[in-house]
Parts: structure tokens; sequence; C-alpha cells
């Protein structure tokens, strides 16, 4: 069977009661462009210039299944918080204190199981799904989503079907870094522009992840 796109449900996507948008209509699940998500280690980056001081950087992030987030070569944090496609928990960071006026970068390492684990559901698809809004010294604001526009590929380095920790939990992580890629992708100063670009799902609300909310639990800091 093949999923498809639907349009967000009425209210989905906003926080509490006061009716703010809690993701950009604008933004999309992204995946590489292959179909293929068993033991899937990808990439994702989104080069973007910014014309002054950041004042706020509210960001929203998920995946599905694993994420770890990178911003101008930093290391910010990793998720999701364990939950369940038709319930996906979002992480809202501000990044001001990562971003700078000129070029940024957003890189982002997602890993796919590819089926379920006691940490995630697998329904068929993986992803990333970033939404944010940067407010700058100059008044401007500015957009950052993930769109077909971002690079995207698989991290070579890492092995494809190594074991199980067990069946509870994911796959372990066997890295041969001599297939490493040369340069660092989680700096703006790396030349992706011969890249390949990310596969668009759809929209927020599109199927597996019918609904997005907040995490329950805080991030560890």
């Amino acid at each position: 069977w093949k999923l498809r796109s639907c349009t967000p449900e009425p209210g989905v996507g906003q926080t509490g009661g006061d009716g703010n948008r809690f993701m950009l209509d604008q933004a999309r699940w992204i995946w590489l462009p292959e179909y293929d998500f068993y033991g899937r280690h990808a990439r994702f980056r989104k080069r973007f210039t910014l014309p002054a001081v950041v004042k706020r950087a509210q960001v929203r992030i998920t995946a599905d299944a694993r994420y770890r987030l990178f911003v101008n070569g930093v290391l910010v944090t990793d998720g999701p918080a364990r939950g369940f496609p038709w319930a996906q928990p979002v992480d809202e960071l501000d990044l001001a204190e990562q971003l700078r006026p000129g070029e940024n970068v957003l890189a982002v390492h997602v890993f796919s199981f590819g089926l379920s684990t006691h940490q995630s559901v697998f329904r068929g698809r993986a992803g990333l799904f970033v939404a944010g809004k940067i407010l700058c010294a100059d008044g401007s604001a500015n957009e950052i989503v993930t769109d077909a526009g971002w690079r995207a590929k698989e991290a070579a380095a890492y092995r494809r079907h190594p074991a199980r920790f067990t069946r509870q939990t994911g796959f372990q992580e066997h890295v041969d870094l001599n297939l490493e890629e040369a340069g660092d992708l989680t700096v703006a100063e790396f030349d992706d522009e011969a890249g390949p670009r990310a596969k668009a799902w759809g929209p927020e609300g599109c199927l597996p992840w019918s609904k997005l909310e907040p995490r329950e639990i805080q991030l560890l800091t």
C-alpha cells in the first residue's frame, strides 16, 4: 500500500487555545530522493543568509525516527521524544545564540529504523520536518522551513544493516571513516551546490504524521 498526502485537519498544529500556528504552512516533510527507509542514515542541509544580528530564532523540529541538529558546526540537540506518528513529538528551540549575520547553515543527521521499536512506530515513511521564524535586529523576519530545496544525501560512512541491540531498541552504529565525505557538512563553508535535493512528502498533517504535538518532557540541557 502507498501513503497519500492529506490536508491538515482543522486545529492540527496549533498551541493551546491562543490560535497561533504551531507550524508554518510552507514547511514540508522531506526525505532522501530514494524510497528506502530500513537502517538509513541521511544528512540534510540548508544554507541561508541573515541581514543582521539575530534577536530571536524560534525553530520547531522533528524527525522520524531520530535526528541530530547542528547549527554552524555546533551540535545543538537531538530528538525527538518517544512518541507515535499520529501524535508526533516536536521540539521547540531558540537558535539565536548559534546564528549570525551573513551565511548560516542548518545541518541535520536523521536516522530511520525502517521498522517499529519501543522508541518509535514505523508506518511506511521516514522524514524530517523543520519550521521556524528568525527575527533580526533590523526588523526583518526570515522563515526557515524544510522543502524540496534542502540538500539531502545518504551518510555513506554508516553501515546500512548492522545488528540490533535488542528487539526493543534500534540498531548498532557501525561507521567507516574511510568512507566519510571530505569536509565538514555542518558548517556554512562546505560547498554543496552540486548535491542532490530532498524529496518532499507533504505538509504538516500528511500521513503518517497526522498530528504534531509539543514534547511532553523537557529537553535535556
